[in-house]
């Protein structure tokens, strides 16, 4: 199968194309209520010219569709360009001199009302009863609108010309978005592209692979933030993708954080115009991005300034504020309401923080400066702080005083034979509240999972008993909160959160209450597992620069590596008598289920699969691993002996995606997540009946069941 991306060229009419449903939608409806007049705003690469091969093929024959690249006004008028492109479009010749100047003074001469029918391009109406033609100017470049005046005259000019018994409309497509432009006619109908959807970006990476190829959620939803939802940024990490895993017929998320350096290096001319284009106030507040922010790359106007005040930079604040509003207008910036911003792509980010640092950018501006620090001057011209002097006095004093009645008190030594014992980690659990029985007639044990209405939601974590009743929301939506993991005891759970800018790993709770950061790591830290015992926790992280399996004790204490393999190692789980971890490897050059001791030692292939194998999960008694496969074309559950005896497929769906399968406690059902009913849903499995049952049955997407008791 050829690779389906497209990279090095808008798309044609015969690629595919997805998206830009609303804009289209409102160019034919106009068209349809005869206005003749449209611009098309869009960045660069942002899709514009590949929406606009799409026409001939949307408008279906109703219009005859003529695309014409901007020439530059190069010494011409506005409307003397713009008419003589109609012209060409029309296979005739330019309108006269004359009927130039008629339809600029008219336009000049206009005020509240409507200009009056001109004669501009009779000429070039079309012949009686042929399709309308469309004519689409693509590519305008910003720097020759700089004319308001000669612009607007023209444009309005245009609009009372192109009548619709003429048979001609004009599609204008500025390579600008419209806060740039200094145009500012309401009157003109303006189309605007904006970003893909996280929905847009998921349809465009799966459907031209779908039947060879097939991403995990997660995977898409950090390839949408690292392409800021720019679709030529998400083709580019298609084509990657691609070329790597089409073999293997899946894209998990380390193979995400592989091909974001490919990427970027791809994206790096483009970047390089980016930053060029950029006024020097943009460019030193685009570096402070990339210094002082995190990886979701949020901050303040009032942070980004106190950085600069931490690097004795003189920016005048109306500087700072004129360069996030550079920036915004570019939608290289996004405003969150009360002086907030995101950067949206955080490739581009990412190549600022490799290429260029805000004193460096300072010096070469020649605009900024660093202030020099002032000499501090000798003891003599110091200021005495008497209040403080007398507080440290008093202070020093009466530790004397308790160092005196101390020594002076009778002292007796006791020898033990044993220390002082520390208090256990069951010790404190019994603080948490305990859990609640279930009634009597409902399904034992209860499920957590991650949950969310909307493509573009984040996802939050829920809690249900095991038969769907009783759904109750732990977190909130503030940030992408997944990947819950019950504790052994039921009483806490452990969870991926990107709420400090990076995921990492944190614990609550039962209820929800207590949440706390285990890692703190700049690194991204992912797939946390209890130990049996749960005093331990594993989990992977990319701190090493490729994913790595860590283990750390239940406060985030101690963290040691277990893995040191040059490929991705990730997603770990215990078994039951905690002395061995499973746990995703590729380094056999495909993504497969391996074991090891817990020290990192004994290493054991436990699949051997050309497809993809992965998130295994230990059976209550740890005779049998669980896991999911892509050997069938689509992901199925699986399971098999530890030994690999008696393989078999669990789920044998071959119309849906079966993923996170996870064991009852008493080992008599699963538990996965399920595309089988459109959307996702948690689906149960009966091992001995083979009955399946939907719990969720919701439009809501349900993704990541783990069943605690």
């Amino acid at each position: 199968m050829r690779n389906p991306y497209v990279v090095d060229r808008p798309l044609a009419e015969e690629d595919f194309f997805v998206g830009r449903t609303a804009i289209l939608d409102l160019l034919q409806s106009r068209l349809a209520e005869g206005e003749r007049l449209f611009l098309l705003f869009g960045k660069p690469r942002i899709g514009t010219t590949s929406l606009l091969n799409q026409l001939d093929l949307r408008l279906a024959g109703s219009y005859e569709v003529k695309l014409l690249p901007w020439p530059g006004l190069g010494g011409a008028s506005p409307l003397e360009r713009l008419t003589e492109l109609l012209a060409t479009a029309a296979d005739c010749a330019a309108p006269a001199p004359e009927a130039l100047n008629e339809a600029l003074a008219a336009a000049s001469g206009v005020g509240a009302a409507p200009l009056p029918p001109l004669a501009l391009l009779d000429h070039v109406a079309r012949p009686q009863g042929s399709p309308t033609m469309l004519c689409c100017v693509d590519a305008v470049d910003l720097a020759d609108l700089q004319d308001v005046t000669a612009w607007q005259s023209a444009l309005l000019a245009l609009r009372a010309a192109l009548r619709p018994h003429l048979g001609i409309a004009l599609v204008l497509a500025v390579r600008a978005r419209p806060a740039q432009t200094p145009l500012d006619l309401p009157v003109v109908t303006r189309l605007v592209l904006d970003r893909l959807s996280l929905r847009e970006t998921e349809d465009l990476l799966m459907v031209p692979v779908r039947g060879d190829m097939t991403y995990d959620l997660d995977a898409v939803a950090q390839i949408h933030r690292l392409a800021g939802g720019e679709p030529h940024f998400v083709q580019f990490f298609g084509r990657v993708l691609f070329e790597y895993r089409v073999r293997r017929g899946w894209v998990d998320l380390p193979e995400v954080s592989h091909a974001a350096d490919e990427v970027l290096a791809l994206g790096a001319p483009h970047f390089k115009v980016l930053w060029q284009d950029s006024s020097w106030a943009a460019r030193v507040v685009m570096t402070v991005f990339g210094e002082r922010v995190g990886s979701d790359g949020v901050t303040s106007a009032q942070e980004l300034y106190q950085y600069l005040e931490q690097l004795r930079i003189d920016m005048p604040s109306s500087d700072l504020d004129a360069a996030l509003d550079e920036l915004a207008s570019r939608d290289l910036v996004e405003t969150l309401g009360g002086r907030t911003y995101r950067f949206i792509n955080a490739l581009f980010l990412r190549w600022i923080k490799q290429e260029h640092d805000t004193l460096t950018t300072v010096r070469v501006s020649r605009r900024y400066h660093q202030r020099r620090l002032e000499r501090v001057s000798g003891w003599g011209a110091r200021k005495v702080d008497w209040l403080s002097i007398l507080l440290w006095s008093l202070a020093v004093a009466l530790a004397l005083g308790v160092f005196y009645v101390w020594r002076s008190r009778e002292r007796q030594v006791f020898w033990t034979a044993r220390p002082t014992p520390v208090a256990r980690e069951s010790e404190m659990q019994d603080m948490t509240p305990a859990l609640p029985t279930p009634e009597r007639g409902v399904a034992p044990g209860r499920i957590v999972y991650m949950a969310k209405t909307q493509p573009d939601d984040n996802w939050a974590i829920f809690v249900m008993r095991s038969d769907g009743s009783d759904p109750m929301q732990l977190t909130e939506r503030g940030a992408n909160d997944t990947s819950p993991v019950w504790s052994p005891d039921g009483r806490r759970l452990l969870f991926v959160s990107d709420r400090d800018g990076n995921r990492e790993v944190y614990v609550m709770s039962a209820d929800g209450s207590s949440q706390l950061n285990l890692t703190r790591d700049p690194a991204e830290d992912w797939t946390p597992a209890w130990s049996p015992d749960g005093q331990q926790i594993a989990f992977a992280s990319f701190r090493d620069g490729n994913w790595e399996i860590y283990v750390m004790a239940a406060d985030g204490a101690n963290v040691r590596r277990l893995t040191r393999s040059p490929a991705a190692d990730y997603a770990p789980v215990w078994s039951p008598d905690g002395k061995r971890i499973a746990f995703v490897s590729d380094r056999s050059g495909n993504l497969d289920i391996w074991t090891m001791a817990t020290d990192g030692g004994d290493l054991r292939r436990f699949t051997d699969h050309s497809a993809t194998d992965q998130s295994p999960t230990w059976a209550p008694d740890g005779t049998m691993l669980a896991w999911e496969s892509y050997r069938d074309g689509n992901m199925e559950i699986y399971a098999a002996n530890i030994d690999g005896s008696e393989l078999r497929n669990l789920s044998q769906d071959v119309y849906a995606d079966d993923h996170g399968v996870t064991w009852s406690p008493w080992g008599d059902r699963l538990a996965y997540y399920t595309n089988r009913n459109k959307g996702w849903d948690i689906m149960t499995l009966d091992l001995n009946t083979g009955q399946r049952t939907n719990i969720t049955q919701s439009d809501d997407l349900e993704q990541a069941p783990h069943w605690g008791q």
